[in-house]
């Protein structure tokens, strides 16, 4: 019968994969991040545009007739739990089948289409090509001038994820494949952190099972990196439940010495998923010290610390174990956060204080009704719908509460110490989820930098952990009551049916949109774009990136949406970047005047122009920022270029002046709005944005066609200075490079320069070889002073010496970590 069992589980699981190739595929037309709310809605979609067939029928026909055949051969024999039992014999095979299973639920990951670009995804493929292309031209990727006017990409945000990509992606040549491969073993990776966590605190091979299979199931860890398009997370959720494992595993060991190498090397874990989220990161320490502590109070060492002794060993060493593990996460990830903390005030992060306390909460409805996201068996109202909060699995709450109330009763069993401090780990998240916005809560340092909806990370882990611990004691009791029986053997059997039951069906997704589909996400045609591709392209071969810039008239599309497309649609350089950590360049100059593009592009196509029409104001603002494209669409969706005929990197002026007083009247004038009418439709933020970068480009007179300017702007001036002469420069070469920008000019006079590039300290500026120190304009751009005649001008990024540092003392750490671990830990005694 034993053999029946894999027969029927192994054909189950090609079912399962050839449907998701087959049928699943077919439900492309269908945006992922859409939701129908009720299953009718979702139902006439698919009737719409999903064209299934009888092959479709039959697949999912057999595989409800395999699933029910499981379900007999274990109501009438136990056969599914003896299998089960057979397997978790042996640590190895237990191993193997969690990881066979969990490929086989994520395996909508690797289905065939291309990854649609709603939220946060954009930004991260984005990121992940730009690294994969970094890295391709051997260098380390740090800083990008793809995006924005020159971008520290990845000094201001989790690094690790994108960088795993990049590595991969050296092989693959493919970012989406590279992506899928990713995003799968971040999730199957994270089933396998879960099992050993539960096995190092206590729980059996099958009550561990349990726990793996439900951190991969639980439908929340599939929407928020997924469908959220929060890819990066997909690191996080595979390094959380290491630290645990590691601390568990640190004190389990009876001289507390030897839990050393362990304990360092879960700090190491912990500080790489630091690098690669810092706000999860932060928290990732805050619960594994919650963690720590909890532990160690169920094993009663605080009175043990008292007496100075614990079991005749001293406890000092074995309590501060937790200590070195968070020690060390501390020390890996300051090479991302310390710099981050201190250079902020380059970027637009030092404006103000980055909060999310401003996106929805979940309700309990969110997380305790099921849903596979499409649909819910309890619809919401429309008004009560948000996607910051998913499914977590009415079996894994049963199960942990199992393992809480158990916990509880048997608190003064040393082992029930790991299922303590879980559930209280556990409790702790739900208070950060649904404690949100009390006092309480509020109090917490730090807390502002997720929004609720976010700690249903932590909640999915714990509710794992805790319901493999709940099925540790069910065993334990069952095993007491009917030892003669043999029925606790069951446990486990009965347990993954009703978790799968439950959350198998949220496995059937597909979040891919169909790769020969003729318009992007955006609903332009892919053909509008291979002109530009094309151009692209004839840098690309000579390893340079196009020496110009495309900028969107986005209109009400995302900022973070249009910003990846347009990146990766054209591989052309972007001003606008999607970034808090972008330069100040930024903030002060590019958003606020893509805002007065769009209101200037939106008046001619409202006249149905049929093409882009920009006044003279606009077009000197599109000249000083390198813009040779500017693109925009109608409602229609028809996609309009402009072509700029004298962008340039660099302009000049004899003359710098302190800034003038903003000028709202001017912004009225050029969009023919009065200033309270246009208050009123606008936020007063961008109002302000707009009215400074008016003012400012009035106040310069550019002059496009002969790149002059009558004066530039300078915040630290208190007069004007004036070289009394009439300079003129011409441009003679101009090679941007993914991390350097090279520029040849000549100039006629004496002069002032003003370069197309952010202002950034770590970015060297050498003329004819000399290094200088640049001044900054109001908007935050370059300003050098040049002599008459050929010049030679480097832009060289660079890590500061306290970045630099720091990464090299994380990357020691954590070599010597593993190194410390392999070398000195001892396996576990099964």
């Amino acid at each position: 019968m034993a053999l029946i069992v894999r027969w029927l589980l192994g054909a189950l699981a090609g079912l399962l994969v050839l449907f998701q190739y087959t049928t699943m595929a077919k439900f492309q037309p269908l945006a992922a991040s859409v939701s129908y709310l009720e299953i009718g809605s979702y139902w006439h979609a698919i009737r719409d545009q999903v064209a299934l067939g009888p092959v479709d029928a039959l697949l999912l026909g057999l595989i409800v007739a395999l699933c029910l055949a499981v379900v007999i051969v274990e109501a009438r024999g136990a056969h599914l739990s003896r299998f089960l039992g057979s397997v978790c014999r042996s640590e190895g095979a237990t191993i193997g089948l969690l990881l066979a299973s969990s490929l086989v639920f994520v395996r909508y990951y690797l289905s065939p289409g291309l990854f649609n670009w709603a939220a946060d995804s954009s930004q991260h493929i984005a990121y992940a090509d730009i690294t994969a292309r970094t890295m391709a031209a051997g260098q380390l990727p740090f800083w990008t001038y793809y995006l924005g006017t020159g971008s520290p990409y990845m000094q201001f945000y989790g690094f690790v994820f994108f960088w795993v990509v990049g590595l991969l992606n050296l092989l693959l040549s493919d970012t989406f494949l590279s992506l899928k491969i990713v995003l799968a073993s971040g999730h199957v990776l994270s089933g396998l952190g879960a099992y050993a966590a539960a096995r190092a605190g206590g729980c059996r091979r099958s009550a561990a099972l349990i726990a793996g299979l439900a951190f991969v199931l639980c439908f929340w860890h599939a929407q928020h990196v997924l469908i959220m398009g929060r890819l990066q997370l997909s690191i996080v959720y595979a390094l959380l439940p290491w630290p645990i494992w590691a601390v568990e595993r640190a004190l389990s060991l009876r001289e507390a010495r030897r839990g050393l190498p362990t304990a360092l090397f879960g700090g190491a874990l912990l500080g790489v998923l630091v690098l690669a989220h810092p706000g999860f990161g932060y928290w990732a320490c805050a619960f594994t010290g919650l963690y720590s502590l909890a532990r160690l109070l169920a094993d009663g060492l605080a009175d043990g610390l008292a007496d100075g002794l614990a079991d005749g060993r001293p406890t000092w060493l074995r309590a501060s174990l937790p200590a070195v593990t968070l020690t060390m996460a501390l020390a890996v990830g300051a090479a991302l956060v310390l710099p981050m903390w201190m250079d902020k005030g380059f970027t637009g992060l030092g404006d103000g204080d980055y909060s999310l306390v401003g996106t929805p909460d979940p309700s309990w409805w969110h997380v305790l009704v099921w849903s596979n996201f499409r649909f819910w068996l309890w619809p919401p109202s429309p008004a009560e719908f948000n996607w910051y909060g998913g499914y977590l699995g009415l079996s894994l709450v049963g199960l942990a509460g199992v393992g809480v109330v158990a916990g509880m009763r048997r608190w003064t069993c040393r082992r029930s110490s790991g299922a303590m401090a879980a559930a209280i780990c556990l409790l702790g998240g739900l208070i950060m989820v649904f404690g949100y916005r009390t006092g309480l809560v509020r109090l917490l340092p730090n807390s502002e930098i997720l929004g609720a909806g976010r700690y249903l990370l932590f909640v999915s882990f714990f509710l794992a952990l805790a319901a493999g611990h709940g099925i540790r004691f069910l065993q334990v009791r069952t095993r007491v009551r009917a030892r003669h029986t043999g029925s606790w053997r069951r446990i486990v059997g009965l347990a993954t049916l009703v978790v799968v039951a439950d959350l198998g069906p949220t496995t059937f997704q597909q979040a891919y949109r169909d790769a020969a589909s003729e318009v992007d996400t955006a609903g332009i045609s892919v053909k509008f774009y291979e002109g530009f591709q094309a151009r692209a392209g004839q840098y690309e071969a000579r390893g340079e990136l196009p020496d110009y810039r495309t900028i969107w008239a986005r209109g009400g599309m995302s900022r973070f949406v249009a910003t990846g497309l347009l990146y990766f649609n054209t591989h052309t350089p972007i001003a606008d970047g999607p970034h808090p950590g972008e330069l100040h360049s930024v903030f002060r100059f590019v958003r606020p005047f893509e805002r007065l593009v769009d209101a200037a592009v939106a008046r001619s196509l409202d006249a149905g122009q049929g093409q882009l029409d920009v006044g003279p104001t606009v077009y000197s603002g599109l000249a000083l920022l390198n813009v040779r494209f500017l693109l925009s669409r109608t409602a229609s969706g028809q996609a309009l270029g402009l072509e700029l005929a004298d962008p340039s990197p660099i302009h000049v002026s004899a003359r710098l002046a302190p800034p003038p007083p903003p000028s709202a009247p001017a912004l009225s004038r050029m969009l023919h709005m009065d200033l309270d009418r246009l208050l009123a439709n606008s936020d007063p933020r961008d109002v302000a944005g707009m009215t400074q970068v008016i003012t400012l480009l009035e106040g310069m007179g550019v002059d496009a066609t002969a790149r002059t300017c009558r004066t530039f702007f300078v915040d630290e001036l208190t007069a004007a200075v004036d070289l009394g002469t009439d300079p003129g420069v011409t441009v003679l070469a101009h090679t941007v490079k993914a991390q350097r920008v090279e520029l040849r000019v000549q100039t006629t006079a004496r002069c002032f320069a003003r370069l197309a590039y952010g202002y950034y300290p770590y970015v060297d500026v050498r003329v004819d070889g000399a290094l200088l120190r640049p001044l900054v304009t109001s908007d935050g751009f370059t300003l050098i002073e040049l002599e008459a005649g050929a010049h030679d001008i480097v832009l060289q990024p660079h890590l500061s010496v306290l970045r630099a540092s720091l990464l090299w003392i994380s990357l020691a750490l954590v070599l010597g970590a593993t190194l410390c671990y392999v070398r000195g830990c001892r396996p576990r005694d099964a």
